[in-house]
């Protein structure tokens, strides 16, 4: 086909509508002013194989065209040009945010967060307030239980001990009973009888201590009318408290001894009253000596 001489055909041109083509050069015209219209610090979102990031315009380069975004992290994740970011602004690829909506987002999600940090903390202070109030209340609720038992227990030791007590003294003066019946302690019985109603207070006596062994005591109290005598030791302790004929069957069978018949309050009583009237009667130096 060299060398051949070309022969032109005239054609019409392809009908193409006016309509569309004014819109597309239209809509091309408003994305790129919205691009040129970017600034660095707005916000968008970026759609890419079904994930969606968010992205921050940080770099516009008028004289070469050329866009810079880096994520939340501030490294980079898209560099486009101003026709490629008008195409991904149309296809709906890229988005922008309204960086108000941004920042109320970013102040929301931070004070939310706070708001969310502090509940938790609050309903972990409360969970452990109650744990460590009901402990607490189960410690009080163990100590009360092991207070009210020990006492429970020392008063049924106590009782206990008490009723030992009072049956052996019982014992004690049954067997006395029984030896003082005996036809051969009869006037012995009766000698010892009025020896005890001539015990004076401050007589001392050996008696049975709780134990049951002799112990030194003396009478402390003697009520002739209810027959009734006190014994206490050295230390003031009260030791027992008979009648005539308990005390009796006591001596007789060798349970209890008397020591020192005392002397009566009314002779201790008029002793001092007489030391009194004649101390009265003498004079400051025979009283210091001088």
């Amino acid at each position: 086909m060299s060398g051949m001489e070309l022969e032109y055909v005239d054609s019409d041109p392809i009908p193409v509508d006016e309509e569309v083509f004014n819109q597309a050069t239209s809509l091309s015209r408003i994305l790129l002013r919205r691009v040129n219209d970017l600034e660095p610090g707005h916000w968008f979102t970026f759609e890419e194989d079904d994930v969606c990031i968010r992205i921050k315009l940080v770099l516009k380069l008028t004289d070469v065209k050329q866009l810079l975004f880096t994520n939340r992290n501030g490294m980079k994740a898209l560099q486009k040009s101003f026709d490629e970011m008008a195409y991904f602004l149309s296809s709906g690829a890229v988005k922008p945010l309204n960086h108000e909506d941004v920042f109320s987002s970013a102040y929301a999600n931070y004070f939310n967060g706070i708001v969310k940090s502090f509940d938790e903390r609050a309903k972990r202070a409360a969970d452990e307030e109650q744990e460590a109030e009901k402990e607490r209340e189960e410690q009080e609720a163990a100590k009360a239980k092991a207070i009210t038992e020990a006492k429970a227990l020392a008063e049924a030791k106590e009782e206990a001990e008490r009723i030992r007590l009072e049956e052996e003294k019982e014992a004690r003066l049954e067997r006395a009973r029984l030896e003082a019946n005996k036809e051969e302690n009869i006037n012995r019985v009766k000698e010892l009888t009025l020896v005890v109603h001539g015990l004076n207070i401050g007589a001392w006596l050996k008696l049975p201590s709780n134990e049951g062994v002799l112990e030194e005591c003396k009478l402390a109290v003697k009520l002739a009318a209810a027959d009734k005598m006190i014994f206490v030791n050295g230390t003031e302790v009260k030791i027992g408290e008979y009648n005539t004929e308990q005390l009796v069957q006591l001596l007789v069978a060798g349970e209890a001894e008397i020591q020192e018949a005392g002397v009566e309050f009314e002779d201790i009583l008029a002793q001092v009253v007489t030391k009194l009237r004649v101390d009265r009667n003498k004079s400051y130096d025979d009283l210091t000596g001088s």
